[in-house]
């Protein structure tokens, strides 16, 4: 597929700002703290303060919070963007994410919208069924042989913190030919140090570099 470009004014306009705000506002972080009923209320006057930032160039995000967690036993390094960087990076990924998605794999599932873990399951399963009447039927025909289904599992250690800034800016250009949108993503990579566990575009980043 050809590199996309002219892609930041899609990001930049009223309707995708707008849209960004009113998603963020409905994201667990702030439905927990009750600001996202605050965005909504406000959803005027904050889609004019993230267009306008947007419109502004170099995009210069402001630094993260940083904090550790335990999750399935393992320690995990957290990094949250400000509320207003945030709002700005979502209207990013709304616009680059589905360009990225659209090259991967139907059979890669998390974590992509629409598909994970369920989706990922049922296929699965079908497959496994249909491994087990392949294999009730070639037993049929070599009753004195064993036939064997092998599932290889596997994981990457510390996947999102190994990647360097050089490698996942590589990736996006790739795909993404407007250097403005390069710039951003690459703004926001050098402020963490390579690709952060918790931000919005984490993982779109992340499923650029696998396509490599």
């Amino acid at each position: 597929m050809k590199r996309v470009g002219n892609i930041y004014e899609r990001i930049i306009s009223r309707e995708n700002c707008q849209a960004a705000v009113i998603e963020e506002s409905r994201t667990n972080r702030l439905t927990r703290s009750g600001r996202g009923q605050e965005l909504r209320d406000n959803l005027e006057a904050w889609t004019s303060r993230v267009q306008a930032r947007m419109s502004t160039l170099p995009f210069v995000p402001q630094p993260t919070h940083k904090f550790s967690i335990m999750e399935g036993g393992k320690l995990r390094h957290i990094e949250m963007s400000s509320l207003f960087d945030s709002v700005c990076i979502r209207a990013m990924v709304r616009v680059v994410e589905p360009i990225i998605y659209a090259r991967m794999s139907p059979h890669s599932y998390c974590p992509i919208k629409g598909r994970g873990p369920l989706k990922l399951a049922r296929h699965i399963h079908k497959a496994l069924r249909k491994m087990d009447y392949d294999n009730r039927k070639w037993m049929e025909l070599h009753p004195k042989q064993k036939r064997y289904v092998w599932v290889l599992k596997t994981d990457v250690r510390k996947f999102f913190p190994s990647i360097g800034y050089p490698i996942a800016i590589e990736a996006l250009r790739r795909w993404i030919k407007d250097e403005r949108v390069i710039a951003m993503c690459g703004s926001l990579l050098k402020l963490s140090g390579g690709i952060p566990i918790g931000a919005a575009y984490s993982a779109m980043v992340a499923n650029a570099v696998h396509l490599e």
